[in-house]
């Protein structure tokens, strides 16, 4: 299996914030093929330009265990939003569940 932490970072190209997500596995057993499947998927993932998606911009392997996966910033997230505020109202449920939907669609 894999670990992963977030951290806010400073792109240098761009000057402009990002997640990274680094990723450590526990073993080198079978390691080859997750991170091939993760890979894989972070390909798929980085062409979808949806505004409710959150983009993937790259992926680097730091070695045999570790791997960062680089990708943009969101303000805020649904769960954020539901930890802080615990009620919505039906307007804003609504329009959450739209954005929601409008991703899924794509």
């Amino acid at each position: 299996g894999a670990t992963g932490t977030v951290y806010e970072a400073i792109n240098d190209l761009t000057g402009g914030k990002m997640a990274v997500k680094m990723f450590h596995f526990s073993s080198t057993r079978d390691v080859e093929q997750v991170i091939k499947s993760m890979t894989e998927e972070i390909a798929i993932h980085s062409q979808l330009n949806h505004p409710n998606i959150v983009q993937y911009l790259y992926c680097e392997h730091r070695s045999e265990t570790e791997m960062n996966l680089f990708m943009e910033l969101c303000d805020d997230s649904l769960d954020g939003i539901l930890n802080r505020r615990k009620r919505l109202a039906l307007n804003e449920a609504s329009d959450i569940a739209r954005q929601v939907v409008a991703a899924l669609c794509y």
